[in-house]
């Protein structure tokens, strides 16, 4: 019974998680507002990295240090080609842990 409740609660934890809603309309170089849901659980902050689907290489670092709980972050894109990209909210202290990431989106120039 334990390792029955151990694994419900596993994967309730694996299951909440931070969702980031997908971007449209954007315009390179344009003041933008990304929003999410948070569910329990979720880190207290983290970064927004904008990444190519064209260019797995090409990563730009859009906002630190966001708090969760905000809902919504305001920055500026910085001058990117356009194209498909991604949004993904990462660790604070290793871009490699990926807590969430937005579907495809389009931006123009």
């Amino acid at each position: 019974m334990k390792v029955i409740l151990s694994s419900l609660l596993f994967l309730a934890s694996v299951a909440s998680a931070l969702v980031l809603d997908t971007p449209s309309g954007w315009k390179s170089g344009q003041e933008v507002t990304e929003h999410w849901q948070i569910q329990r659980g979720d880190p207290a902050a983290f970064n927004l990295e904008l990444r190519s689907s064209n260019n797995q290489n090409n990563n730009w670092d859009v906002a630190n240090n966001v708090r969760t709980a905000n809902d919504e972050v305001t920055f500026r894109l910085p001058k990117v080609p356009a194209g498909r990209y991604v949004l993904r909210a990462v660790n604070t202290n290793n871009n490699n842990q990926v807590y969430a990431e937005s579907s495809q989106f389009n931006i123009a120039q």
